[in-house]
C-alpha cells in the first residue's frame, strides 16, 4: 500500500485537501482520534511521526497505556445462517469456529496477496499432440522471447 505510513506499530493514512490545498492523514485503528497534516508528502510523513511520538508521550505523561491498533480479537457479525453453515463446516472439519475463521481470513489475505504479486497469465499449447508446452508472464523475466518448433 502507498497510501499509508508506518511507525512504531502504528498506521497513518494519506489524503489530499483539496479545500485546504494540503495533505491530511489520521493514525488509523485506535479509538483515539489523531490528525496530522502537511503541504508536501516529506512534511506529512514527519508530521505523522510527530503525532505517534506526542500520542506516545502524552501516555507516558498520564501513566495511562497507549491504544493499541489490534488486539489480535475482534467481533465479527456474519448473520444466523451464515453462522450455522460456519459452525457446521468447523465441527465437520473437527476444529473450533475461531480456527475457521482464522483459516478462512488467512486464506483470503494470503490469496490477495498472492494474486498482487504472482498473478500469471498461462497459455497451454499442444504441439503434434505430443508436448505440452506452457508460457506465462514469468518467461519474458527467464529470457524466454521466442519459441520455434520444427
Amino acid at each position: 500500500m502507498n497510501n499509508i505510513y508506518k511507525y512504531k506499530g502504528f498506521t497513518g493514512s494519506i489524503e489530499p485537501s483539496v479545500e485546504d490545498n494540503c495533505l491530511v492523514g489520521e493514525i488509523l485503528y485506535i479509538q483515539s482520534k489523531i490528525l496530522y497534516c502537511g503541504d508536501t508528502m516529506d512534511e506529512l510523513k514527519a508530521a505523522f511521526k510527530e503525532a505517534v511520538d506526542s500520542y506516545l508521550d502524552y501516555c507516558q505523561g498520564k501513566g495511562i497505556q497507549p491504544e493499541k491498533p489490534f488486539s489480535g480479537s475482534f467481533n465479527v457479525r456474519l448473520g444466523a445462517e451464515l453462522h450455522r453453515k460456519a459452525a457446521e463446516k468447523a465441527y465437520q472439519d473437527g476444529i473450533n469456529l475461531n480456527e475457521l475463521v482464522v483459516k478462512a481470513v488467512t486464506t483470503c489475505v494470503e490469496h490477495e496477496i498472492l494474486h498482487q504479486h504472482h498473478h500469471q497469465h498461462v497459455i497451454e499449447v499442444k504441439v503434434q499432440d505430443q508436448a505440452m508446452v506452457t508460457f506465462s508472464d514469468q518467461s519474458q523475466k527467464l529470457g524466454v522471447k521466442n519459441v520455434t518448433f520444427s
